[in-house]
Formats: structure tokens, C-alpha cells, sequence
């Protein structure tokens, strides 16, 4: 019922979007819209745990999931570490070598830079870069707001990364070329002061209406990239009700209409939904499937934790290790947040290569 009454309320607000004109205002007038630009800054001390029951490990496919990952093979071209990795010796290759996936990624891409054969993705940023976050409620539901937690990521690792962000957020069913033709994107692009743009379409946008989303994208990625700047996705994730469905299932098209225009426009997308996926598949102790969503449409504490992991390791090339954070609304344990921290590197960490 809820599907139907969502994608419904899709149709109404899309069709007011006529000869680029934006008519439409989704939420029943209620929608919020917020644009910031602060330094979020929130010192935590990097804690970390694993699930060690074996049983369960062994029932749920943890395959004793994070190790104590060692040394300077956790940056992948990190900004705070990219100039010390190409000048370390070639002893580093020989340091002991953890087997889950998230630490293999780790591997690979040490070896890769030790030998000097990875080029440092473009977008990657540095410490005091700007970003500016565009999207809907799946960026701030029950006032756990990304780009906040993203930010508290990066003060919590070592060494710190100090990211300043910006958005523009408004809640409800807006198309994505709706967010494009306002004033607050086109303001954002046109200061030049942000690095990258990180673009969420609407829910069911990229499903129902992949040709209006993709068109949109690349509307943002011409302006974006002409003013100096980088665009990345942030791919949402599916939903309970969609459990069961024949492939192609709804997360099957979701991800591919995210990765199509991704690998078009040579732009990195932050797999969330892949994760979320990942999480399901492989639950931690008391977890039900789709708790990362509570069950729904939005992201709870668990599920933003997710987000702003991913989002912070396609933004620096840095594992965050399970780094605990302060931030508005996370009260996570460490060992929650070291699982789903590997959960979001051993999605994000092959991307770095491609």
C-alpha cells in the first residue's frame, strides 16, 4: 500500500516538471529545505570489535570479518597518506596480511601503489575540501543528517580529515533535475567552492523513470565538472516489501541504472544499497533483515552509520577501520560499527580501481 501511494505520489510530482519549469513541491507543502556550509567537527577515539561467536560466524557467513587490519595498507590513495605511501619502502609489501575481503582490498591496493602502478582517482579529496550534498529525506530522516555524520568520520580517524559540507536537502518525491533547476544547486555550483557533488536520486526515480534520472545526472555533471568541480552517486537501497520479486528484482535495476550512468560518465558511485544488501545476506547477532531501514523507507542509526562510512571512503580512499564518532543521533556500539564499517569497505574499495 505504502509502494503504491509513494510511486503514485512519484507520477503527480514529475508531470509538473513542464518546459523546465519547477512547479512541483512534493511532501504536502511540508518539505524542508536546508542548505549549510559549517567545518563539522566531532573528535571521538577510534574503538573497534568483531562478532566472535563462532557459530554464529559460521551460520551467517561473518568469516571472522575484520582482524585487526594492519598498517598503511588501509589507505587506498588516501589524501592524508598519498605522499608517504609512494615514498614507503618496499618492505611494507611483506607485512602480515589479514584474509577477509575488506583487508584484501587493503592488500591490492598497497602492493598496486608500492609498485607505483595506481593512478589516485581524480575525485579523491584532501583535508579541508568542500562537498555539497543534494537529495532528499534519505540524507536526513529523524534529523540523522549525512553530511554531519560523514564529517564526524573524518575527525575521528588518524590522521584527521577535516571535510566541510553543504546541501541542499529537501524532503519529499522531487526528481533529481528538480534539485538541478533551483536556486541552492545552481548557487553551489556556480560558488566553485565545493570539490565534489554527491547526487541521490529520488527512491523509485531511477527505477520507474531511469531516462528523466540519468538525463538529470548528466545535467548536474556538465555544470559541476565546467565550474571545477566532481559529481558522485549515492545509491539508495531497497525495500522489505520487495523481498521475493523474479529477477531483475527492484535493487537489480536500481543499482544498474546507478552503475550505468556511473561507468558513462566516468563518475565513482557509493554502493549503499549494494551494502545494505550485503548486511541482509550476512546479519549480525539480534538483527533482522532490513534493519538497516527498520523495515520502511528511511535509514535508521544503523543504516545512516552505513552511509556515512561509505560515503566517507569514496570521498577519501580511506578504510575508517570502524572508527567511532560523535555525531547527532549515533549511538551505535563499536562493535556494531566496526562490522558495518567492513561491510561498506569491501563494497567501496574495489571501486577505487575502476
Amino acid at each position: 500500500m505504502l509502494l503504491a501511494i509513494k510511486r503514485s505520489w512519484w507520477l503527480v510530482s514529475s508531470s509538473l516538471l513542464i518546459g523546465g519549469l519547477s512547479v512541483g513541491c512534493a511532501g504536502g507543502g511540508s518539505a524542508v529545505s536546508r542548505s549549510h556550509g559549517a567545518v563539522h567537527g566531532h573528535a571521538s577515539s577510534a574503538e573497534g570489535g568483531v562478532f566472535v561467536s563462532a557459530e554464529q560466524d559460521a551460520a551467517q557467513g561473518f568469516d571472522g570479518h575484520v582482524q585487526g587490519v594492519a598498517d598503511s595498507s588501509d589507505v587506498v590513495h588516501g589524501a592524508a597518506s598519498a605522499a608517504h605511501d609512494a615514498a614507503s619502502s618496499q618492505s611494507d609489501a611483506a607485512d602480515a596480511r589479514p584474509t577477509d575481503a575488506a583487508a584484501r582490498a587493503d592488500d591490492s591496493a598497497a602492493a598496486d601503489a608500492d609498485a607505483g602502478n595506481v593512478v589516485r582517482p581524480s575525485w579523491l579529496i584532501d583535508d579541508g575540501a568542500a562537498v555539497f550534498f543534494v537529495g532528499n529525506s534519505f540524507f536526513d530522516a529523524q534529523n540523522l543528517d549525512l553530511p554531519d555524520w560523514v564529517a564526524a568520520v573524518g575527525q575521528a580517524v588518524s590522521p584527521k580529515i577535516t571535510i566541510k559540507t553543504g546541501s541542499h536537502i529537501v524532503a519529499g518525491n522531487n526528481p533529481l533535475q528538480w534539485f538541478f533547476q533551483q536556486q541552492q544547486s545552481q548557487d553551489a555550483i556556480a560558488s566553485k567552492k565545493y570539490k565534489v557533488f554527491i547526487l541521490q536520486g529520488e527512491e523509485f526515480e531511477p527505477v520507474d523513470h531511469k531516462q528523466q534520472f540519468q538525463d538529470a545526472v548528466r545535467a548536474y555533471y556538465h555544470a559541476v565538472t565546467a565550474s571545477g568541480g566532481s559529481v558522485m552517486l549515492f545509491m539508495t537501497w531497497d525495500f522489505k516489501w520487495d523481498e521475493g520479486q523474479p529477477a531483475p528484482t527492484f535493487l537489480d535495476q536500481l543499482s544498474s541504472a546507478y552503475d550505468e550512468i556511473g561507468k558513462e560518465l566516468h563518475i565513482p558511485v557509493i554502493p549503499v544499497g549494494l551494502i545494505y544488501d550485503d548486511v541482509n545476506n550476512a546479519l549480525p547477532p539480534g538483527e533482522v533483515r532490513y534493519f538497516l531501514n527498520g523495515g520502511s523507507l528511511h535509514q535508521t542509526e544503523k543504516g545512516t552509520a552505513v552511509n556515512a562510512y561509505a560515503t566517507f571512503s569514496m570521498l577519501t580512499g580511506i578504510n575508517p577501520k570502524g572508527a567511532s564518532f560523535a555525531a547527532t543521533g549515533n549511538t551505535n556500539s563499536p562493535t556494531l560499527l566496526q562490522y558495518l564499517s567492513d561491510k561498506s569497505w569491501a563494497r567501496v574499495a574495489p571501486r577505487l580501481h575502476n
